[in-house]
């Protein structure tokens, strides 16, 4: 692996890449502007900048993380590092690598030739709010409880079939893209929109928001413009608001169960997840 004199404080881990793919390539530069190396072992090497100290995470740190590691992802293949992953010694890092390289390696491999791209759905409110209760059965409008409880199973009633029909188009979605991906995940959270704040105002009505669902695929890097296309021709997502990202570095689809941290203060929980220079030769460090 050769020998490398660092007087900086340590070395920041960006992703790992297999060692059979190296080539001559462009310099990159990562966070602070510091050059990023790379260290090899028997069959992967491991992207590195060495720096002064463990970097903070604010956004344009974030961004420089992450760009080092879209970099290598548009030339091999990446198996991208959670940030943080941080080793003031050059033999502890050895050592954490040395001890799951097969495991790395293995991860690599089935990501051999692979991107991930996103789909993003904005789900509306599941329907009008209704606040005068002018659908309440008469004998309810004297009980203010039973009244209350009619407008909540109406709400949920609303919401039920609003996510059977999401789910419907997304099932739709996914027999349209058949064939060009390899695996989907898909994730459900609130959708938080200050522009455009749907809440019902209701206080008898639970606040009824936005939910964002993001479909992350796994594609071959071969059939990305057969994907893509596929995408534009599926008239069911008219009907929502949607956003397609990518091509990105397969963070939603590397197994998170492996860990290079050490008890010794280096880098936790650090495989990845939600980033011209001068020319140079490939080297090992």
């Amino acid at each position: 692996m050769g020998n490398l004199t660092v007087n900086k404080s340590g070395y920041l881990v960006y992703c790992m890449l297999m060692r059979n793919e190296m080539e001559k390539n462009t310099a990159i530069y990562g966070i602070d502007g510091e050059a990023v190396h790379e260290i090899c072992f028997t069959d992967i090497a491991v992207a590195v900048s060495i720096l002064n100290k463990k970097p903070l995470s604010d956004v344009k740190t974030l961004l420089a993380y992450n760009d080092v590691i879209c970099a290598y992802h548009q030339r091999q293949t990446v198996l991208p590092m959670r940030f943080g992953e941080f080793f003031r010694q050059r033999t502890r890092l050895t050592a954490a690598i040395e001890k799951k390289e097969r495991v790395y390696f293995r991860q690599l491999k089935t990501l051999h030739g692979h991107t991930e791209m996103c789909i993003r759905l904005i789900i509306p409110p599941s329907g009008p709010c209704n606040p005068e209760n002018k659908t309440v059965h008469p004998v309810q409008r004297k009980t203010p409880g039973t009244a209350f409880l009619h407008d909540r199973k109406a709400f949920f009633d609303r919401q039920g079939r609003s996510r059977g029909d999401v789910q419907e188009k997304i099932q739709t979605l996914l027999r349209q893209l058949r064939g060009t991906y390899v695996e989907v995940k898909q994730e459900n959270r609130a959708w938080e929109d200050a522009a455009a704040d749907l809440s019902c105002q209701n206080e008898n009505m639970p606040h009824q928001k936005q939910r964002l669902v993001s479909l992350y695929f796994l594609i071959r890097k071969t059939y990305l413009d057969i994907f893509q296309s596929r995408f534009e021709q599926t008239r069911d997502m008219r009907s929502i608001r949607n956003m397609i990202s990518g091509p990105w570095p397969p963070f939603s689809f590397v197994d998170h169960e492996p860990d290079i941290s050490t008890n010794q203060g280096d880098g936790k929980n650090n495989i990845g997840t939600d980033f011209p220079g001068t020319q140079r030769g490939f080297q090992c460090l």
